[in-house]
């Protein structure tokens, strides 16, 4: 369950009586007053070295509870899933801002998963990354140059290259902070904004890729599979499956953009896409779930 704060809203603005709607996946209820709830906790995250990292948790101050004001509820049954039963409370709240307007869910106060049976609260902890998936920042003065590099190619390139690039590193920065899937949705519109040139014409981005690794467009468009890719991603968005996706697919897509980027602003040529697609675990066609 989720309860939104409402904005602007006093308690002679809303009915007499609290309404109440409900579907077969989710109840949303309007109410005015004060809510108890279980807060999501503080974790510390503390670097002790290089390949040791400890979370700290403080739990501290989780109960609380809120003053007067007007409120939506939403509630899920669970689903099949943790991101499924999300993705209801997503869908419902997304159709009270639609219908009510944005104020109607201003402020998300907490989200709490309840026992009916126990009466027990749980909540979840934000998303963390983990640190050990990813290589340790190379601050040696050969990487502390390409980045000098970048930022002086971008300001170098034409306004309106800049621009897309610009937007590009303005999604992937979202996308590297955003859970699954909204983390590859938001990692393909930054490589979109990069290098597309239209909505369905993925040349462009081949050719970067086939110019970064020294071989054929057609080579490329094989071998990193974006047609493919693209292809996934439309039956999340055109056809609206609710397809999980792969960590390693993120990490691809991710290391796919930093091969175009690098590209583009004549950064050296570091193999990203090429490093993430030589793990033992990467398997596309089943990240993709070709076949079914």
């Amino acid at each position: 369950m989720r309860a939104y704060q409402m904005a602007r809203l006093t308690r002679e603005a809303l009915p007499e009586k609290f309404p109440w709607f409900a579907t077969t996946s989710a109840m949303i209820l309007l109410n005015y007053g004060a809510l108890q709830y279980v807060a999501a906790p503080n974790l510390e995250f503390v670097v002790v070295g290089p390949d040791d990292m400890q979370y700290r948790f403080n739990k501290d101050g989780l109960h609380r509870k809120t003053t007067e004001l007007a409120h939506i509820v939403v509630i899920a049954p669970e689903g099949s899933s943790e991101d499924e039963t999300r993705f209801r409370l997503d869908v419902a709240a997304g159709l009270v801002g639609s219908t009510l307007g944005r104020n109607a869910v201003f402020h998300l106060l907490f989200e709490n998963v309840v026992d009916l049976t126990s009466g027990q609260f749980s909540v979840a902890s934000p998303t963390l990354w983990n640190p050990l998936a990813s290589e340790i920042p190379e601050v040696t003065p050969e990487g502390l140059d390409v980045l000098a590099r970048g930022l002086h190619a971008i300001a170098d390139l034409e306004e309106h290259v800049r621009n897309r690039v610009r937007l590009a590193l303005n999604w992937h920065e979202q996308a590297m902070r955003s859970p699954a899937p909204d983390q590859f949705l938001k990692q393909w519109i930054a490589l979109e904004a990069l290098g597309m040139d239209r909505r369905d014409n993925l040349r462009p981005l081949n050719g970067a890729l086939a110019q970064a690794y020294g071989i054929s467009v057609p080579e490329a468009r094989d071998r990193f599979g974006l047609g493919r890719i693209f292809g996934f991603r439309s039956r999340i968005v055109h056809r609206g499956d609710r397809l999980s996706t792969h960590g390693l697919l993120h990490a691809y897509l991710e290391a796919i953009f930093r091969d175009v980027l690098y590209q583009k602003l004549t950064l050296p040529h570091r193999g990203f896409a090429s490093g993430v697609a030589e793990s033992s675990a990467f398997n596309l066609p089943a990240f993709l779930y070709e076949g079914s």
